[in-house]
Formats: structure tokens, C-alpha cells, sequence
């Protein structure tokens, strides 16, 4: 995945780093430990 990721554009991994932190949103909405938005 990441070495798909290398030779993508870098439009791609932006909205590939978007999608992570919508993601790590969501598991804080859930209730989950706010430590996984820090990491971001």
C-alpha cells in the first residue's frame, strides 16, 4: 500500500491523509482514546 502510495501524485496522498484523519475523527467521536488524533 505504501509503495502505491509513493508513485501515486501528490493530490493522492493528500486526500489519502484526509480520509486518515476523518477516520481518527470518528473513532473519537465513537469514545474512543483522544491520543489517536495527537498521533495525527
Amino acid at each position: 500500500m505504501i509503495a502505491v502510495i509513493h508513485r501515486m501524485s501528490s493530490r493522492v496522498i493528500f486526500s489519502f491523509n484526509v480520509k486518515s484523519a476523518i477516520k481518527l475523527k470518528r473513532i473519537v467521536s465513537s469514545g474512543k482514546v483522544e491520543e489517536e488524533i495527537t498521533w495525527q
